[in-house]
């Protein structure tokens, strides 16, 4: 995510998602202090105590990414969810994989602890 911040970071990642053929234009990260006023209304007073407990310090990271309208200057915007599991796997892993090329490092990985971790993945 750190590589995500800087304009330079973000265009290594577009430009890695671009050479597997991704269609994504553009991306946004849009960081908010966490706020009980972004639960939604009804949670359980329980949840929402242990959520404002465990989150309350932090900040909440959302990922847009921008589509091309086909036959249209305009972009469409899909958060991240919204993508499929292997641009959602592939954003995951590109600050990954653009470490070991910046510094000339190897990555081994198997395709079962891919598969494994995709499970671990919520």
């Amino acid at each position: 995510m750190q590589r995500a911040e800087t304009k330079s970071g973000s265009q290594k990642i577009l430009n890695f998602l671009s050479a597997a053929d991704i269609t994504i234009t553009d991306f946004q990260l849009e960081t908010k202090k966490f706020s009980v006023k972004m639960l939604p209304n009804g949670i359980p007073t329980e949840l929402k105590e242990q959520l404002t407990r465990e989150l309350g310090d932090k900040n909440l990271t959302k990922i847009k990414f921008f589509h091309p309208l086909i036959g249209s200057q305009e972009k469409v915007a899909f958060d991240l969810q919204d993508e499929s599991d292997g641009t959602q796997r592939l954003f995951e892993f590109a600050g990954l994989c653009l470490d070991m090329l910046d510094k000339g490092k190897i990555l081994l990985m198997s395709w079962i602890v891919v598969y494994i971790l995709r499970l671990c993945v919520f």
